[in-house]
C-alpha cells in the first residue's frame, strides 16, 4: 500500500514512509525537518545568530585540533621512531641458509661426525658477517666437510675410541670457528 508524503507529494512504500503527528511524511522530508528543529532551538534558546554559531564551530575545531596534536604528537613520533628502527633492522638482517633436504635433527644418542644444520647455518652467518658471496660460501662448506670427513677417518685408522674420537671432532669445529 502506497502513502503520500504530505511535505513532497510524493508516493512511497510503508517501509519509507513515517507517521508523525497524524501525517504521512518521507524519510528525506523528516531528515530535513529535525535538522531545521535542531537549528532553531539552538538560536531560540541561547539567542545565537548563524555568524556566531560559525565561528564558535571554527573555534572548537581549532582547538580540538591543537590540543590533539599536543597530546598524542609524542605518540605519534615514538611510532615513527620504531618503524623507521624496525626497516634499518631488517636491512642489516643477513639472508638464511636453506638446505635442501635439512630437517631440524632431534638429540640422537649416538654420537655424529658430521656437521648438523644448525652448525652450517652458524658457519654461514659467520661468513656472510665477513663479506663473502653464496658461492664462495659454499665451497667453504664443501672444503670443510671434506677436512673433517678425512679427520675422522684419520682418527678411526687409529683405533681411537668413540668417545675422544667426538671430542676431537668437536675441538676440531672449534677451531675452524675461531680461524675463519
Amino acid at each position: 500500500m502506497k502513502h503520500l508524503c504530505s511535505v513532497c507529494r510524493k508516493s512511497f512504500d510503508r517501509k519509507e514512509v513515517k507517521r508523525i503527528n497524524k501525517k504521512w511524511i518521507c524519510k528525506k522530508c523528516s531528515k530535513e525537518k529535525r535538522k531545521l528543529k535542531r537549528e532553531n532551538l539552538k538560536r531560540n534558546i541561547l539567542k545565537i545568530t548563524k555568524e556566531q554559531e560559525s565561528k564558535e564551530n571554527e573555534l572548537i575545531s581549532k582547538n580540538y585540533k591543537k590540543k590533539y596534536q599536543e597530546e598524542n604528537r609524542e605518540k605519534i613520533n615514538k611510532y615513527h621512531r620504531d618503524c623507521y628502527k624496525k626497516k634499518r633492522e631488517e636491512n642489516k638482517e643477513t639472508p638464511e641458509l636453506k638446505i635442501k633436504g635439512s630437517k631440524i635433527r632431534r638429540v640422537s644418542r649416538k654420537l655424529h661426525y658430521y656437521l648438523t644444520t644448525e652448525e652450517k647455518n652458524i658457519l654461514y652467518l659467520k661468513y656472510v658477517k665477513s663479506g663473502f658471496d653464496k658461492e664462495e660460501i659454499k665451497q667453504r662448506l664443501i672444503n670443510i666437510k671434506t677436512y673433517l670427513k678425512e679427520f675422522i677417518k684419520k682418527l678411526e685408522e687409529k683405533k681411537e675410541l668413540e668417545e675422544t674420537i667426538n671430542i676431537k671432532f668437536k675441538e676440531e669445529f672449534a677451531k675452524l670457528l675461531e680461524q675463519e
